[in-house]
């Protein structure tokens, strides 16, 4: 069916008649698009467009067909060629429905073309890699080679203006007080071409092991690791000490767990879980991502072994154990293998935390969540101990707490420069680098 509905897409695309001014008459037919992440929950990325001429902006949530109220985190594209397929797509649909929303027509996808849809004469990104695979992608739609061609042209400045002005309004529907308006900085597009690749095996030795790489014991690491994360991720009732009984009792359950799942990866194997896991069932795309990510029985496939975490935590008919489990076993696939972590990432597996102990406590707001990170940066406690935390996870289970924490210091740390900023304190060297850094989308 989606297939169908991208061939639908490029046929009307096709057939649009293209001419060298807009449909004012009075400014050039070329348009100017990135994309960026967007914070605000529920996140997702957004394909931004600009007519340079006339400041006429529109944007289209990627990926498209999400429902507001749902996050849009199954798009979340670490290179060009992952972002230009759902990009070609975006940028299809607003040239055929002309920036509108869509109007109910007469086709399968609910989608009618704008009786003044014009397709784009030129179009330009400031990303040179992005420009390139979004040509190739549309080329590989079948996109008429007239209007397959993206030009990289440096519109950085005056892309990041006309954002602001959108994003400043976006934030003023949002209710809240001016002190957190501050906070919520305006995104920059995604930079793809200065973008180093993480290293891919990182996220699969982020578990325990036994200490050897033989071959022999890759299998016993692999079970290890299932463990691990089985037992770091799971929710448990409110109060209850994962320590209770002391090492023997951690010991007995490990080794209990150990045969258990020794003897599921022996009788089970990957394709029969992803199988299942396709069909809708939540637990079996647990299952096949903790494979994909330890190499049990296959090759380790980070992208993949997301692509069903996503699947399981966004999974609305799944029970919230279930995905408060996808939620915090995502939150490493963001920060692990990165040398130049970039606040898109940061903010996501912030998101994933949230969402992870949201679910597991069984509130359907974050109340408890605001309550944890009002905590100072410092030494973990138990989450029992103290009484105005009645969050059902064990003191084992304290990365997601961890990693909101890191979210508020990210913006801690993004209103001291604010602040140095707008106080007119020089900012030298290494803290422009390091901000650049932290905070490049």
């Amino acid at each position: 069916m989606a297939q169908d509905k991208h061939a639908d897409y490029v046929k009307r695309y096709n057939a649009l008649p293209r001419k060298a001014l807009a449909p004012s008459g009075r400014v050039p037919n070329v348009w100017h698009f990135d994309l960026r992440y967007i914070p605000i929950s529920p996140p997702s990325h957004t394909l931004f467009i600009v007519q340079k001429e006339s400041h006429f902006i529109a944007n289209e949530v990627l990926p498209l067909g999400k429902k507001p109220s749902d996050a849009g985190l199954s798009y979340f594209p670490e290179t060009a060629k992952e972002a230009s397929h759902e990009i070609c797509l975006g940028l299809m649909h607003a040239f055929l429905t002309m920036f509108t929303e869509e109007i109910p027509g007469s086709t399968t996808d609910g989608l009618k073309t704008s009786p003044n849809a014009l397709a784009p004469w030129k179009l330009t990104t400031d990303d040179r890699s992005l420009a390139q695979a979004v040509e190739e992608q549309f080329k590989a739609l079948g996109v008429n080679p007239d209007r397959c061609k993206v030009e990289c042209v440096n519109l950085v400045s005056f892309a990041q203006v006309e954002f602001d002005n959108f994003y400043q309004g976006l934030k003023g529907m949002l209710g809240v007080s001016d002190f957190v308006k501050a906070t919520l900085v305006t995104p920059q597009c995604i930079g793809f071409s200065n973008a180093i690749p993480p290293d891919p095996k990182a996220w699969s030795r982020s578990g325990p092991s036994s200490g050897h790489d033989d071959e022999e014991m890759s299998g016993v690491n692999s079970i290890l690791g299932y463990i691990h994360e089985f037992m770091n991720n799971e929710p448990l009732p409110v109060n209850e000490d994962g320590a209770a009984g002391g090492s023997t009792h951690l010991s007995s359950r490990i080794q209990q767990s150990f045969g258990h799942i020794k003897t599921m990866l022996e009788t089970t194997t990957l394709k029969d879980v992803c199988k299942k896991a396709d069909r809708g069932d939540a637990q079996q795309a647990v299952d096949a991502a903790l494979r994909l990510k330890l190499g049990c029985g296959c090759t380790p496939d980070r992208v993949l072994s997301r692509k069903y975490l996503i699947q399981a935590a966004l999974d609305e008919k799944a029970s919230s154990q279930t995905r408060s489990m996808a939620h915090s076993m995502l939150i490493t696939w963001y920060l692990l293998g990165y040398t130049d972590l970039r606040a898109r990432f940061l903010f996501a597996a912030a998101y994933h935390a949230d969402e992870s102990i949201r679910l597991a406590s069984g509130d359907s707001n974050l109340t408890g969540v605001i309550t944890v990170v009002k905590k100072p940066i410092g030494k973990p406690t138990s989450l029992s101990a103290d009484p105005e935390h009645r969050v059902p996870l064990s003191p084992r289970r304290l990365l997601p707490r961890e990693l909101a924490k890191m979210g508020l210091f990210a913006f801690q740390f993004n209103m001291k420069m604010m602040g140095d900023l707008m106080a007119g304190r020089p900012q030298n060297g290494k803290n422009s680098s390091l901000r650049t850094e932290i905070f490049q989308i």
